[in-house]
């Protein structure tokens, strides 16, 4: 009998476990998946780091890390667009786009010593990007980074 409880902690302790795991963890080694994970050392390391023209260098010393994940694999993608979706509890949805069959979706949750965690979802019809930020960054950080943008 006692082997029998101790079979059924383990056993719940590994499906505990199991949910605790992140879309970037599950998805790591999918054919058709591309996930990428960017830490605060490597931010560090890039002060003038321009994405898609806008520069992050302003608040890269901010960032914990960047987690990214693509999807172009069509068996996958239905499963994928539902995850994002179930973030879990603590998020707030900040902003949805949809326009000519893409939607974007931004969302975020404070998390404890002032850190923030934002998650941008990108769905179009061919894939799924999902983005992963993480840090002491504000809403006010992510306006200046943006009004730079426009004045350069």
């Amino acid at each position: 009998m006692k082997r029998f409880y101790i079979t059924a902690i383990l056993a719940l302790i590994c499906t505990i476990a199991s949910y605790a795991q992140t879309i970037f963890d599950r998805y790591a080694d999918t054919e058709g998946v591309t996930t990428v994970y960017i830490s605060k050392a490597m931010l560090s390391m890039m002060p003038d780091m321009k994405t898609n023209g806008v520069n992050i260098g302003p608040i890269a010393s901010k960032l914990d890390n960047i987690r990214i994940l693509t999807c172009e694999n069509n068996k996958l993608l239905p499963t994928l667009r539902k995850e994002p979706l179930s973030l879990g509890k603590g998020y707030e949805q900040l902003m949805k786009v949809t326009d000519n069959g893409e939607n974007v979706d931004i969302f975020m949750k404070s998390l404890d010593g002032g850190k923030t965690e934002y998650v941008v979802r990108v769905s179009e019809k061919a894939g799924l990007t999902v983005i992963l930020i993480s840090g002491a960054i504000t809403p006010a950080d992510i306006r200046s980074m943006v009004m730079n943008n426009k004045q350069n």
